[in-house]
């Protein structure tokens, strides 16, 4: 093993500590330490319930998605990771933003400044007066919307144009053609979200405590966390357990910290002092060479994070680094060995759920 590994992941020193003591005294392990901070996400709305009492309950398979700064509610499928690249826009996407062929929804939100939508809708036909543009009408959170089909764009998409409070909501489908085979994806997605899309009561007031509305609810086979000192929730898989090796480390694994037949992840937090995970990641590239793949258009809790692959060490691992206010989060999977075809599966699925699910608090 290398010194550069445990600065990266030091609870894999404190794993094979524990064999070694374990193997000379015949005593089981103890099992990890738990702090306070570590608390099961709420159930209920923290605040706001009069707000929320209209939005819909997210049911089996389902998530629901609070969207404050723009003044609606709605559920969507629980595979789905939400991303918002701006202040402006929301998507639901699978994997993350680069995924262009699975269904997906981008929602914008802008002034309507005296617009009705079909003063949009015809704004939008007109600026495309070239393509056979399908236009009808919906009804969406109890407000008149305008359904425009075939429309262009990097694939045929759908829009639905619905103005309210005097802001405009466009909601764009993804794709919207028949003849691509995720095209029946796209139609069960723009049900899942039309069905379950509400407004905010026009100048109903927000709760304070809204970050942690933004956390994930557990599902059938997930566990929901709050981690209220390193200030993040996230969702883990029901048959993995929490442990804090020390205040900046919280571990998920499978079994026990010894077990090395299941995957975990290191969540490590540190002070940023002035860097970027661009930079982060640089340092470790610049340790370990050019064997180390480097990913872009990853986030983690909406931001910007990079994504290093084949990172060298006791085992081959996947670390993915984000800066949030002033700490940076550095997610550690292991292994992430390809040639370990059963284990990197396994890790592919864990690295997925947290990294959908994670939220920051602050």
């Amino acid at each position: 093993m290398t010194g550069p590994y445990f600065r990266f992941a030091p609870s894999l020193f404190l794993s094979l500590l524990l064999i070694l003591v374990s193997a000379c005294t015949a005593l089981p392990p103890a099992a990890p330490a738990q702090s306070d901070s570590l608390v099961p996400a709420a159930t209920d709305p923290v605040g706001g319930a009069d707000l929320l009492a209209d939005c819909p309950s997210a049911e089996a398979g389902m998530q629901r998605l609070i969207n404050f700064e723009h003044d609606y509610c709605l559920t969507y499928p629980a595979e789905y990771k939400v991303e918002k690249p701006n202040e402006s826009e929301t998507l639901l996407v699978i994997g993350g933003l680069l995924n262009a062929s699975d269904p997906r929804v981008h929602i914008h939100v802008e002034p309507a400044a005296g617009r009705t939508a079909e003063a949009a809708a015809a704004q939008i036909v007109a600026d495309n007066a070239d393509f056979d543009i399908v236009q009808s009408e919906a009804q969406v959170a109890g407000q008149p919307a305008i359904v425009l089909d075939n429309l262009p764009g990097q694939e045929i998409n759908r829009r639905v144009l619905i103005v309210y409070a005097d802001q405009l909501y466009t909601l764009t489908f993804a794709p919207a053609d028949p003849a691509v085979e995720a095209f029946a994806g796209m139609a069960s997605l723009y049900m899942d979200i039309l069905s379950s899309f509400t407004f905010f009561p026009d100048g109903a007031e927000l709760p304070t405590d809204r970050a942690v509305l933004d956390c994930l609810d557990a599902t059938r086979d997930t566990v929901a966390l709050v981690d209220q000192d390193r200030a993040f929730c996230l969702l883990y898989p029901d048959d993995y357990q929490v442990a804090e090796p020390n205040p900046d480390e919280v571990v998920l694994y499978a079994g026990s910290l010894m077990d090395v037949s299941r995957p975990k992840v290191f969540i490590q937090v540190a002070d940023a002092n002035g860097r970027t995970a661009a930079q982060a990641a640089d340092a470790i590239v610049a340790e370990f060479g050019e064997g180390v793949a480097r990913t872009f258009g990853v986030t983690v809790g909406y931001e910007v994070a990079e994504r290093l692959d084949n990172v060298p060490g006791h085992d081959l691992s996947r670390q993915v680094i984000a800066v949030h206010g002033d700490k940076v989060y550095t997610f550690v999977f292991v292994p992430a060995d390809e040639a370990q075809e059963e284990m990197y599966r396994e890790m592919e699925t864990l690295y997925d759920l947290v990294l959908r699910s994670f939220r920051f608090l602050n």
